[in-house]
């Protein structure tokens, strides 16, 4: 029996800690409802400090993780042969995206500040944002299928954008832990982009052969629906 490759065994394992997670928040505050004295300040902490950590890690290159977020670093870079332009999704594709979520997003908040949901859900939509964007990396990816037409996430143009997406709903709650975590994924997110435009080549199969099927190590091709 084959053994599962080591970075897919990382989003496995991911997908069931941030399924615990909002397990976990979902169980707290179902219980502050219904007992209004008790503190679920214990459940969030651990919440933050685990998104808080894994994004600061993951700052730095990492070889235990996947080429797809891997790939904007000089290390993980081989010059494909022959040599060619890098080609990259268009900039209508990225607003696309852009577009999309941030009126999705806009329901909720309106949501929200309407008075017809409280703090918790919107904790609640960010964690399963978080389920959602594992969920996209080993069974499905609407923005990969409809939107960005990209071969699989190894090549996905926009990988590093996750945390600033799962934690877009936590802008409207006014507190030092959900506005930390926003803005460390929104530091991903421009950094992300200032290496796109100083390195194309890092980010597009036809220049990086990293990228390749040839070079992949995660075959998420093999179970994932495209």
């Amino acid at each position: 029996m084959s053994t599962i490759p080591r970075p897919t065994f990382l989003h496995l394992l991911k997908l069931i800690c941030r399924v615990l997670l909002f397990l976990a928040a979902a169980v707290s505050l179902a219980l502050r409802k219904r007992f209004p004295t008790l503190s679920p300040v214990p459940v969030f902490a651990v919440i933050w400090l685990f998104f808080a950590v894994e994004m600061l890690i993951r700052f730095k290159p990492v070889s235990y993780e996947s080429i797809g977020c891997q790939k904007q670093y000089a290390h993980t870079y081989q010059p494909a042969q022959p040599q060619s332009a890098p080609v990259l999704p268009s900039a209508r594709r990225i607003l696309a995206v852009a577009a999309v979520w941030l009126a999705f997003n806009a329901v909720i908040g309106a949501a929200y500040l309407n008075g017809h949901l409280g703090k918790g859900a919107l904790i609640l939509f960010a964690l399963a944002f978080a389920v959602c964007d594992m969920l996209c990396v080993l069974v499905f990816c609407p923005f990969q299928k409809w939107i960005m037409k990209n071969r699989c996430c190894i090549s996905c143009r926009i990988y590093d954008w996750d945390y600033a997406m799962m934690f877009t709903p936590l802008l409207f709650i006014r507190s030092f832990y959900t506005w930390s975590l926003l803005l460390l994924g929104i530091a991903f997110l421009v950094k992300w982009e200032i290496t796109v435009r100083r390195h194309p080549e890092r980010f597009s199969v036809t220049t990086n052969a990293a990228l390749s099927c040839a070079a992949c190590t995660e075959k998420l091709c093999r179970h994932k629906k495209l």
